[in-house]
């Protein structure tokens, strides 16, 4: 159903009018015997309200055109939050945009900028949506996709939609109380709230994910027996996970026989050297972390030893120990603040920030 409509000559947008003005104007037009002119069709029509209370127009008996198929509760309802979140970001916005054979549910126009919306509920061939998109593009609108059952080849494998520069596209979710959400990485949003964001461009296309440059690393101590002198010592893993700039977890891994990796870091080995000398962490023997030579690898690398025979402790070997204390639990958990990280990976995603602090900055 349309909510768009030509009132005693003024063009009316349903979601704009308050409740008390919707009946205002459902009092004058009835008052005045005023036509109702729906502009998507040129047909008469009238004023209603869905269950969900969203304000829209409907043809009179008789006025319906030929082959003329009424939108579902929930396209009525997704489009007029589109249309307040355009209005709360600063942005003039219509529905049912016609341009010669283009339709787009809402289009939204700042300045010079176009950008339309589209609202897809059911199944899309991704041909038939990247044909519009060109179509859309060589008309100067920039057309954001909102889907319900996006297209296989967009779609991962944990059913979210794949970051596209060129056909934005977000996936509308449905959460146990039936209301619709858009799918924005961690973030379920409302869809006011995402359109407002994004015309508000806190939300931008991004090739990378970068790390905080500052946060708080989870360090795990487990139990390991020296090969050499069987001396029962510790030693230390971490948390395999990052925060990027936009809140996104960046999986890092705990990469064997590498020197610059992150369990290295001064803040880190200080850290647990000051631990193991407190009382809490009296009870850890923790070797020497510095390069040694391995014979596996034919190099040297930085890597954990015995504290009593300082026999290299190889990373292949520990993967043992590490396995079975994450399934187990590790024998102690420390935190260390991180102030220095400098960790990109690549990953094409939308960035959301409220203060507008990108991953590509």
């Amino acid at each position: 159903m349309p909510l768009r409509a030509i009132v005693d000559n003024e063009e009316i947008i349903s979601s704009f009018l308050t409740k008390e003005e919707w009946v205002e104007l459902t009092r004058k037009v009835k008052l005045n015997s005023l036509d109702v002119i729906i502009c998507d069709t040129d047909r008469k029509g009238v004023l209603k309200i869905n269950k969900n209370g969203t304000q829209y127009f409907a043809h009179k008996r008789g006025e319906k055109p030929e082959n003329w198929k009424p939108e579902n509760i929930k396209i009525i309802d997704i489009k007029n939050q589109v249309l307040l979140g355009c209005n709360d970001a600063g942005w003039n916005s219509i529905s049912e945009y016609i341009y010669t054979d283009l339709y787009i549910d809402i289009v939204a126009t700042k300045n010079q900028h176009k950008v339309g919306f589209k609202i897809e509920l059911t199944s899309s061939k991704l041909s038939e949506i990247e044909n519009l998109q060109e179509k859309y593009k060589a008309n100067d609108i920039r057309v954001c996709w909102l889907f319900k059952k996006p297209p296989k080849e967009i779609t991962n494998y944990d059913d979210s939609i794949q970051a596209n520069k060129e056909i934005p596209s977000f996936k509308l979710i449905e959460n146990e109380q039936k209301q619709l959400k858009v799918q924005l990485n961690q973030h379920n949003l409302n869809i006011r709230e995402f359109i407002s964001s994004l015309l508000s461009r806190k939300i931008k296309f991004a090739p990378e994910l970068k790390a905080k440059e500052a946060q708080e690393i989870e360090v795990h101590f487990f139990k390991h027996i020296c090969y050499n002198c069987g001396e029962n010592q510790h030693a230390y893993f971490i948390e395999e996970t990052l925060q990027s700039i936009c809140g996104i977890e960046i999986y890092i891994g705990n990469s064997m026989w590498n020197s610059d990796s992150l369990k290295y870091h001064p803040n880190i080995v200080n850290s647990v050297l000051n631990y193991e000398k407190s009382e809490h962490g009296s009870h850890l023997k923790i070797g020497e972390i510095k390069e040694r030579y391995s014979r596996t690898t034919r190099s040297s690398y930085m890597s954990f030893g015995c504290y009593k025979c300082d026999a290299l402790f190889g990373d292949w070997y520990l993967q043992e120990d590490i396995r079975e204390a994450k399934l187990y639990g590790s024998e102690e958990i420390i935190y260390v603040e991180i102030e220095s990280i400098d960790l990109k990976d690549h990953s094409f995603h939308w960035c959301y920030s409220e203060t507008k602090n990108y991953c590509n900055q």
